[in-house]
């Protein structure tokens, strides 16, 4: 494509992570999997980043005239991280042993209007439209984005986790991490001398859209990247489209 006039819809693709506030995190082995780890706790942000609304807001179980928003909630969080694979038909394929990931969305607005996680302001909003004063924080999950907590299981293999954190093969006992560090926009929860750490990070998105008018013009045909298949590496590649996106 050389040249388009019309109308284009535009997605907010920014992301932005930061460590997370774990309160009395605690983690178990699960009921179901002995391949998956149950992480629990109460989270909170701890970075106020420009565009973005970091703070917890809450609203209180009885509501009048004067009443506002609990700022700094702390949010409660049941996760799980996966140790190993646990699909029947990948049973005994390899997993990476730095990379077990896993994402939830934190519960906010909509349906559950009791509490609103933050989130970022959207290129194509003004912050001053937004309604901080909404008691009901009925419109805080469209207008402010979405918060999600990613864990991974950074270091230790299925059968060191249960060895660990089960007492005498009961996997109800629950573990509090005796040590963490802080990587990055990570925070490692360290057991045994570092021979086991479950890592999470707090990430805030936008995901809004706009439909707006353009005039886009190029001096020369350009297509869009797609990915593309490596004969020699018997695997796709994606570094055309990465490289579009920045």
């Amino acid at each position: 494509m050389q040249c388009y006039s019309g109308r284009t819809t535009v997605v907010d693709t920014r992301v932005t992570c930061q460590v997370p506030d774990i309160q009395h995190v605690s983690v178990r082995v699960s009921f179901g999997s002995q391949l998956t780890l149950v992480v629990e706790g109460e989270i909170t942000a701890t970075r106020q980043t420009p565009g973005l609304m970091s703070n917890s807001f809450q609203r209180p179980s009885q509501i009048t005239l004067n009443t506002k928003p609990i700022i700094n909630s702390p949010i409660p969080i049941t996760c799980m991280a996966v140790t190993g694979n646990t699909s029947p038909t990948v049973q005994n394929a390899p997993i990476a042993p730095g990379w077990r990931s896993s994402f939830f969305e934190l519960a906010e607005g909509g349906s559950n209007t009791t509490m609103f996680t933050g989130g970022p302001v959207s290129e194509f909003q003004s912050p001053a439209a937004m309604n901080l004063s909404d008691i009901y924080l009925s419109e805080a999950s469209y207008n402010w984005g979405v918060a999600y907590i990613f864990l991974n299981v950074t270091r230790g293999d299925p059968y060191h986790w249960n060895a660990v954190l089960s007492d005498q093969g009961n996997s109800s006992k629950v573990f509090y991490p005796p040590a963490y560090q802080d990587m990055g926009e990570w925070r490692d929860y360290i057991f045994e001398n570092r021979n086991l750490i479950v890592s999470a990070t707090l990430c805030y998105a936008s995901f809004m859209t706009a439909d707006i008018p353009v005039d886009i013009h190029s001096p020369a045909n350009r297509s869009e990247p797609s990915a593309t298949f490596d004969f020699q590496s018997n695997t796709y590649t994606f570094a055309e489209v990465r490289q579009q996106l920045g």
